[in-house]
């Protein structure tokens, strides 16, 4: 029996509230009187909502990697607090913020424990009637950043030899600082001009953050399908930029003659050797025969 009631009871509360917000969440239209006594009407909806939707219902999300992060009151919270003099309070969650009545909140020393929704309350007096305003904002503390000044790790050296005629894959790659992929990018110019914007050229790129230490690098890879004659007479830069700095190296390709300089030296090799056999050939062949000549006793021979 008691269980009967308590579901009935339940029920009745369920079915109250759902009546409830359905006669809320109807238009209705609300009159307002302006001190000269002019008259208006406003045309008013109202939509309730349940307190799983608090999360959709926000003023959008701050992000932010600082030590100290300001949480600013929602703005038409905070125009309503000043055209009626009202006072700001805040909730971290549902947690009250003791001692916070300013119309931002300032979180020191931010850390993950501090992420949550936070919502400022205005509480305002308009005809003697206490109302209250409220805005709420999710804080995200994003992991710590050191920008450092960018520095080319890639190329190292000032000419690439290649084979005209070849595929070719050219690294730029920079060093921009930890956990500093904010604003981290590379990429190639050839001649004054991006490469990703010419034809013969494709420009891929990565972002590597290293683990555990969050060094972040950026690289450009450049990819030449086939080399031409004029790819030698061209100047290909690496340009890297980070948060604060930029920096840039430059390449240029050289034909790789190393492959031809090894068969003509063995062609010169082979030559030497045949010349080599047919001087002694021919020598063999002019010297006189010496028949072998015997000694008698205690003669020289």
């Amino acid at each position: 029996m008691a269980f009967e009631v308590h579901e009935n009871l339940r029920n009745a509360r369920t079915t109250c509230c759902d009546q409830l917000r359905k006669s809320l969440e109807e238009s209705v239209n609300r009159r307002h009187i302006e001190p000269s006594g002019e008259c208006f009407y406003y045309h008013l909806k109202i939509e309730v909502f349940s307190e799983t939707s608090r999360e959709n219902l926000t003023y959008g999300a701050i992000r932010n990697s600082a030590q100290n992060i300001n949480i600013p009151c929602p703005q038409p919270v905070k125009d309503t607090c000043k055209t009626f003099n009202g006072n700001f309070t805040w909730f971290k969650g549902k947690n009250l913020k003791p001692s916070k009545h300013r119309e931002s909140l300032w979180v020191n020393n931010a850390k993950k424990d501090h992420e949550d929704i936070y919502t400022c309350i205005c509480t305002w007096t308009h005809n003697h009637k206490l109302y209250n305003s409220s805005g709420s904002r999710r804080l995200f503390v994003l992991k710590k950043a050191v920008y450092e000044d960018v520095k080319i790790i890639s190329p190292t050296t000032r000419e690439q030899l290649v084979k005209k005629g070849s595929s070719i894959k050219l690294n730029c790659t920079v060093y921009c600082g930890i956990n500093a992929e904010r604003d981290c990018k590379t990429t190639w110019w050839i001649n004054g001009k991006p490469a990703k914007q010419m034809d013969g050229y494709t420009e891929t790129s990565t972002l590597d953050i290293k683990v555990p230490s969050k060094e972040t690098f950026f690289t450009a890879i450049l990819t030449i399908a086939e080399v031409s004659a004029e790819d030698f007479q061209k100047k290909f830069q690496c340009k890297g930029s980070g948060f604060y700095t930029t920096n840039s190296a430059t390449l240029s390709l050289k034909n790789d003659e190393s492959f031809t300089f090894i068969i003509v030296f063995l062609v010169l090799g082979v030559c030497l050797i045949l010349f080599a056999a047919v001087v002694v050939k021919h020598f063999l062949s002019v010297r006189p025969y010496c028949p072998p000549r015997r000694c008698n006793k205690g003669t020289r021979c």
